[in-house]
């Protein structure tokens, strides 16, 4: 009876269906880690992707949607646009997605594949509801335990809403429209370009088989009709058609193109044969047969009968020649400064540079602001060592670099040949020979006479200690840069972190530390004088950088810290009172300030916190976010060398700009 029941066991087990586990890229990560973008072609006109790697793309963009929008949410637009900007920056951190001049066509290229996103989410909550609500099986693991980016709570909440009578009548009513489609394709996710793809394959294979008297138009056959690819998307392997109409429309199109042979029926512009064929005329949504990239006036252009019955009139004709002559100079223009640029980057290569330098925007100090702060060494802080052949070969050159007399050129050549750009760029800056270094920062007016000891260039050098105060001084400067670039200076502020550094529980000063009440007052002034919607605060304290975000329109306080820990219970006093009487000026007595501690990007490591900091603010900034903190930043993977190595380089690129401005 014991073998029995084992043999019985082993049966039921052999039997048991193995299922695909979710897909989660793993390759695509792995790429990731190398720095090194996948290339992608896309159809500019309609944002449409082939090739080899258009289905990676979109499986990426499929997964990327499901980890970071959450399927509570009813519809897509409820989605946080702070959340769908973290998601482009992420897809264009890993592919290579095309640049465009124009922010309109950059705006309306990213919208095509939010579009995209919207639909596979859509799609991904219709398939767990399908098979764990609708029709569940008892074997099947719970979601929350299959996916690990669905929380349990969330899908109790999904659950919840799914079995309401609302969504239930939605439901069946998407059911009935679904039904009322009686010319079903099988196509897969490339669409009509890739069966396009296939059949010219299909074509020049066919040809090629009997190459005699063949010209080169036969050898290079154009695409298929728009019949031909709507027929073909409706045939399944078998060569049957997905429905009866399916079929009679088929029909109806071999008889239309015998006649247009013949000369008995004449396509004109929209009424072609597959329209003839169909009955209907096309709408002004997607172009049948060749893919919803497409619109009616993307694929045919503007009707002429339309343009005729505007009656547009001489004097408007003339205005928009004159703007058209206008638009073609400014790209004519906008052509040679990138051919100035581009001459400027080849120049900046051949020095060891890999990015240009741009002047910064000054900012007028007030006079009102009398205090000011002068940086002049580095504050204790974190670093990450480099290997100790490397801080020899450096040293070495920083002493020759900096002694006068005799230079020993072999051993500096060779040690030059070991150095990245953001060495190179260093070295620069210490051939200029100067003891410190006079430099005008821009994020915050309070900020004057900051100087830079030649010191803290060495030890940035040698020891490629990036998290003293100096350093990160610097740092907030070009984030001020970029928001001036970006347009978004009404959004965020950056305090001045030397402002931040107070005295300790201890009572004990050191270096440049200030008082907890002048810390107190510096963040009440700059609450009260810029009504900003995020103030951004990176904070030092026992050698470890953490960023501080102020919300004053959410009354909210974000904590982002890459070791995952608490704000100082000092530092969060300061801020809690500080908020709290912001709060209240501007007539908000009543509601307690949020606190928020986002499981943001993680280091494993003592290290490199200011890196973290660093990342942290350029993503803020570049990715447009003032809201839904705890959903953007739930990443615990830790920055990659690549990253790390791309804000060293950022950073000394803009220092050197400071420096020749």
């Amino acid at each position: 009876m014991a073998d029995s029941t084992d043999n019985s066991a082993e049966t039921s087990q052999s039997n048991k269906k193995s299922v695909r586990g979710p897909t989660m890229l793993k390759a695509i990560e792995n790429v990731r880690k190398t720095g090194i973008k996948i290339p992608l072609q896309f159809d500019l006109e309609t944002g449409e992707c082939y090739g080899n790697n258009a289905s990676h793309f979109k499986s990426y963009v499929a997964l990327l949607t499901r980890e970071r929008c959450s399927i509570a949410k009813e519809l897509w637009k409820h989605i946080p646009e702070g959340v769908k900007n973290a998601m482009w920056t992420d897809i264009k951190a890993i592919f290579v997605i095309p640049e465009f001049d124009d922010a309109k066509k950059s705006d309306h290229f990213k919208k095509i594949w939010f579009h995209y996103a919207g639909e596979r989410w859509k799609d991904f909550k219709s398939r767990l509801t399908r098979t764990y609500i609708t029709d569940p099986k008892p074997d099947d693991v719970p979601p929350y335990v299959k996916y690990p980016y669905i929380k349990k709570d969330i899908w109790e909440e999904f659950v919840k809403y799914r079995q309401t009578s609302d969504f239930k009548e939605k439901s069946q009513k998407g059911r009935e429209n679904h039904a009322k489609n009686v010319y079903p394709h099988v196509l897969s996710r490339g669409g009509y370009k890739r069966l396009e793809e296939q059949m010219i394959n299909e074509k020049r294979q066919s040809l090629s088989k009997d190459s005699s008297g063949l010209t080169d138009d036969d050898r290079h056959p154009s695409p298929p009709e728009r019949y031909e690819t709507w027929t073909r998307a409706r045939q399944k392997k078998g060569g049957e058609f997905t429905s009866e109409p399916v079929k009679k429309v088929a029909e109806k199109i071999e008889k239309i193109v015998e006649d247009s042979k013949k000369g008995d029926f004449v396509p004109t512009g929209r009424h072609d044969v597959l329209t003839e064929a169909i009955g209907t005329p096309e709408h002004g949504g997607s172009v049948r047969g060749v893919g919803k990239k497409h619109n009616i006036t993307t694929y045919w252009g503007r009707s002429k009968v339309s343009r005729q019955r505007q009656g547009i009139d001489v004097k408007e004709q003339l205005a928009a020649f004159k703007a058209d002559l206008e638009a073609k100079f400014e790209e004519k223009l906008a052509q040679e400064r990138k051919m100035m640029q581009d001459s400027l980057m080849e120049t900046l290569k051949s020095m060891g540079l890999s990015q240009t330098s741009d002047t910064n925007n000054r900012v007028m100090v007030p006079e009102a602001c009398a205090e000011q702060v002068v940086v002049t060494g580095s504050a204790k802080g974190s670093c990450s060592p480099a290997p100790v052949k490397m801080q020899n070969e450096l040293k070495e050159v920083v002493v020759t670099e900096s002694a006068k007399g005799s230079r020993s050129p072999a051993p500096v050549a060779e040690a030059e040949d070991n150095m990245d750009d953001v060495q190179k760029l260093l070295i620069m800056v210490l051939k200029k020979g100067d003891d410190h270094l006079d430099v005008q920062l821009t994020h915050c007016s309070m900020c004057t006479n900051f100087l830079m000891s030649c010191k803290c260039i060495r030890e940035l050098l040698v020891g490629f200690i990036w998290l003293d105060m100096t350093t990160i001084s610097v740092w907030c400067s070009y984030i001020h840069r970029l928001c001036i670039e970006n347009n978004t200076t009404n959004v965020y502020g950056i305090l001045e972190p030397s402002f931040l550094n107070i005295v300790g529980d201890a009572g004990k000063k050191s270096d440049q530390r200030i008082s907890q009440s002048k810390c107190k007052k510096y963040i009440q002034h700059k609450l009260e004088n810029e009504k900003k919607e995020c103030q951004l605060l990176p904070f030092n304290h026992g050698g470890h950088w953490q960023l501080i975000i102020l919300c004053p329109k959410i009354n909210t306080v974000v904590v982002i810290c890459s070791l995952h820990w608490k704000l100082n219970p000092i530092m969060e006093k300061i801020v809690s009172s500080v908020f709290t009487v912001d709060q209240m000026a501007n007539g908000n007595r009543k509601n307690n300030t949020v606190w928020l501690y986002p499981q943001a990007r993680k280091q494993y490591n003592s290290n490199d916190c200011g890196y973290y900091v660093m990342k942290n603010m350029l993503d803020i900034v570049t990715a447009k976010i003032t809201d839904s903190w705890m959903e953007v930043f739930n990443d615990p993977k830790e920055l990659t060398a690549e990253e790390m190595y791309e804000l060293r380089l950022r950073w000394s690129t803009y220092f050197l700009s400071l420096l020749e401005g």
